[in-house]
């Protein structure tokens, strides 16, 4: 705003073009100031870039998982945290954002179907503008042998499943740009919390679970229950013997799924027959658990209908 000289010779036009909001002529006046400052105030108004959230932190993170209830998780909880999030749902998509766009971080499940983890990290880590981008292992079974692994493979660090909230963003804060970490430092603990291992629904656990947001702690155990009838098929499948291809791959995604639903008895069958199948038991010697799986769901279904209604 220009305030002018009451006989000034000057092209008012002209200097609105150069970007003078307004001209106005000496003195000032409250009728005369009061309609340029309302104007100029709503043209600003209407002209404001986005604002951007101070509160999260200047980061750019890709989150990368096969399990749906895991990605939504994930990206739920890193919406909070950073100002942008992208997820993807396989090694293979998430390569392909790679070489799309910059990440200041990573988060990479391994245990993935056609390309791992580990693969996908060494693809990303291979493209110019990747290559000293940290890639976070995030796995269920992060065992001392392991992790050594993850580090040897690349990985810059790791994240236990399931995610908690002070832990990833504990991660995030030793990550983000101008923190000065060094490569390939593992992150500390957190407390762990207790949880009672014969439970069939926990929901305070499950609240936890999903950072204390009730809607969002809701739809993944209604994700967990759209998800029982497949593996309740694939179960009743090998317990007839027709011995079906992928139960491992089954019981590990519901595994997964199991970690943000409270639902920590069915957790822990879960784990406990897959590291069996794994280890090269065979199938028709875990029929007793397998069976116990499928009482375990039926009580899960059960409870969590007093919940959601």
């Amino acid at each position: 705003m220009l305030a002018l000289p009451c006989h000034a010779q000057v092209n008012a036009e002209k200097l609105k073009q150069d970007g003078i909001g307004a001209c106005l002529l000496k003195p000032l006046t409250p009728t005369r100031l009061l309609p340029a400052l309302t104007e100029f105030c709503h043209h600003k108004q209407n002209t404001l870039l986005p604002v951007t959230d101070e509160s999260k932190l200047a980061m750019t993170v890709m989150a990368v998982d096969d399990n749906p209830a895991n990605l939504k998780l994930i990206g739920a909880l890193l919406e909070d945290m950073v100002q942008h999030v992208e997820l993807c749902d396989s090694g293979h998509q998430a390569v392909e954002r790679a070489k799309q766009m910059p990440f200041d971080l990573i988060l990479m499940d391994i245990q993935m179907p056609d390309m791992d983890g580990i693969r996908a990290c060494e693809l990303i880590h291979q493209l110019p503008h990747q290559q000293q981008t940290p890639v976070i292992a995030v796995t269920a079974h992060a065992m001392a042998g392991q992790k050594e692994k993850l580090l040897g493979a690349g990985m810059s660090d790791y994240l236990a499943k399931p995610i908690e909230e002070e832990r990833l963003h504990n991660l995030l804060l030793r990550y983000k740009p101008g923190s000065g970490i060094s490569s390939r430092v593992v992150t500390p603990e957190v407390n762990e919390i207790v949880v009672n291992p014969n439970a069939t629904l926990d929901w305070q656990l499950a609240l936890r679970q999903a950072a204390g947001k009730t809607d969002l702690a809701r739809d993944m155990l209604q994700m967990l229950l759209d998800f029982l009838p497949e593996v309740r098929n694939k179960v009743e499948e090998q317990l007839v013997g027709e011995n079906p291809e992928g139960l491992v791959d089954l019981i590990h995604k519901l595994h997964g799924s199991c970690g943000y639903s409270g639902v920590p008895r069915m957790k822990n069958l879960c784990q406990l027959i897959e590291q069996q199948l794994r280890s090269g038991t065979k199938e028709e010697d875990l029929e007793p658990e397998l069976l116990e799986l499928l009482d375990e769901m039926d009580n899960v279904a059960r409870e969590a209908s007093k919940i959601l209604g």
